[in-house]
């Protein structure tokens, strides 16, 4: 036996070595976005644009899906919620008023663009928000669905064209000329560009 190797005995202790754990990362979980603060602007509908116009700021209710119920809306100049359950103390009562169709809100007044964009009954019906990213991207996309429009207007054949007019003017486009009905084409392209596009269907 090899002088530098021991024999264990009953009385020695044995240290075993804890296995390695393996260390799995966690994705980070993602945070909901967040209401971003923000000046806004409020429009009422329809091309309304009256002097003044005021709306509902009390006696309106909000159903709570996460609660269950509907619950009191009121807007406030000293509360920090427009929840009437959630008041903290007397409450003063404000108007909500529009001027020329339309109500600026700064962005120190949470509580009353929360109101507006979020919980108000008339929502969406009497007013909204106008967002002026959303409606240039609306207007880009209407923008891009005439071009399309006048490109097959301009490479359709003329018996297509006809038969598209037709459509929209009835017989009297067989006694129009080639380029009486492309002229009518490319003007029906730029007022309604879907009829157009629908012929490529």
């Amino acid at each position: 036996m090899n002088k530098k190797t021991k024999a264990l005995k009953s009385t020695d202790t044995v240290v075993a070595e804890a296995p390695v754990k393996e260390i799995i990362k966690q994705e980070p979980v993602a945070k909901k976005p967040t209401w971003p603060i923000k000046d806004r602007m409020y429009v009422l509908k329809d091309g309304l644009s009256p002097l003044t116009y005021t709306i509902k700021s009390s006696n309106i209710y909000y159903f709570d899906e996460e609660k269950g119920y509907e619950r009191e809306l009121k807007y406030t100049t000293n509360q920090k919620t427009s929840f009437v359950d959630e008041f903290n103390g007397d409450s003063k009562l404000a108007h909500i008023t529009f001027e020329d169709g339309m109500l600026n809100v700064p962005k120190s007044k949470q509580t009353l663009q929360k109101l507006l964009s979020l919980y108000h009954p008339q929502r969406n019906s009497l007013f909204f928000e106008f967002d002026p990213a959303a409606q240039a991207e609306d207007e880009l996309d209407m923008i891009e669905v005439e071009v399309d429009a006048l490109n097959v207007a301009m490479n359709m054949d003329i018996d297509q064209v006809e038969a598209v007019v037709r459509t929209e003017i009835g017989n009297k486009a067989s006694q129009m000329t080639s380029k009486e009905l492309k002229r009518d084409l490319i003007n029906l392209a730029k007022k309604d560009p879907r009829i157009v596009l629908r012929t490529c269907v």
